[in-house]
């Protein structure tokens, strides 16, 4: 199966890139380089697969060619998770409707979108997971979001692109970028890497935080399942920052928080039911065994001195 990924020299992209090539499958990295870097793909370059590379920002000219010549069955488009882009606004919006549009020319089979849901759910004020039914809920940093899944909907109805967007929580493992999400993981590792107890400024109470190599398995089972659907990728777990530096170094930790009164007990924790009946998709790594290899990872590209 032929498979073009947008925002491939990411994080999370180089990731499913080195995913999808050692399942045998052709590869098109598409990425304007503008946050993505051609270092991360250093390992699936050497797998000896089907990887083409190109560097283009899709949406400008030359983009219903590329897609064309390509010819690829499934589309991923990355750009709604990454921690640089500016997923409040409706910047990302022109891209993903010029995608869509050379997709129903070139008649791939399927497009697979993520998405920030940080952006495109209001922290819950109680102990319960958010479901999909919550992101219609009108917020002024999910207007790109909804619009990316009213334009989704739109080409499932009108030009027959059938589509899957996931809802990511906070994504953390090896390559990951610095200062992603909340910041909390860098204040982990910079203090495992000194070894000492330290404090964390945490913003939130609860976190909900998954594993990269997760979010690969949902987006591979996206390319193959699933119909017209939003659905949550996380753990669906709570974590206070105290568990998650606990949960990687073993080291007390002295939090001091950055918000206060009722905001203080917001959460924003996913609900993964629909992941599983639809996708049979769920977390499989531990919290700890993620954290240890993300500090593994960053330990080994310390810069040495």
């Amino acid at each position: 199966m032929s498979h073009l990924v947008v925002g491939g020299a990411g994080f999370l992209g180089s990731h499913l890139v080195e995913r999808l090539l050692l399942d045998g499958q052709s590869v098109v990295v598409v990425d304007d380089l503008s946050t993505g870097r051609l270092a991360n793909l250093a390992t699936a370059r050497e797998s000896g697969g089907t990887l083409q590379i190109h560097q283009h920002r899709v949406g400008d000219d030359g983009t219903a060619e590329l897609v064309a010549k390509v010819a690829p069955e499934v589309v991923t488009y990355l750009g709604g998770c990454s921690p640089a882009a500016d997923t409040a606004s409706m910047a990302a919006l022109p891209g993903v409707l010029s995608l869509l549009e050379s997709v129903a020319e070139a008649g791939a089979k399927r497009v697979v979108v993520t998405l920030d849901a940080g952006a495109l759910y209001e922290p819950s004020p109680d102990r319960r997971r958010l479901t999909e039914a919550e992101a219609a809920e009108p917020i002024v940093s999910g207007i790109g979001e909804r619009a990316v899944l009213d334009a989704l909907a739109a080409y499932r109805r009108d030009r027959a692109v059938e589509f899957v967007a996931l809802a990511l929580s906070g994504v953390y493992g090896p390559r990951m970028p610095p200062a992603a999400g909340t910041g909390l993981i860098d204040q982990i590792l910079d203090g495992a890497a000194a070894g000492t107890s330290f404090e964390l400024q945490a913003g939130e109470v609860a976190h909900d935080l998954v594993f990269v190599d997760d979010v690969v398995d949902a987006l591979i089972r996206a390319g193959e399942r699933g119909s017209g659907l939003l659905v949550n990728v996380g753990s669906g777990q709570a974590a206070t920052a105290e568990q998650v530096a606990w949960a990687a170094t073993g080291l007390g930790v002295a939090v001091t928080s950055t918000v206060s009164g009722r905001e203080s007990a917001r959460r924003l924790v996913l609900d993964v039911n629909r992941a599983r009946i639809h996708l049979g998709w769920q977390p499989f790594t531990e919290l700890g065994e993620g954290l240890r290899s993300t500090l593994a990872w960053r330990s080994r590209s310390a810069p040495t001195e």
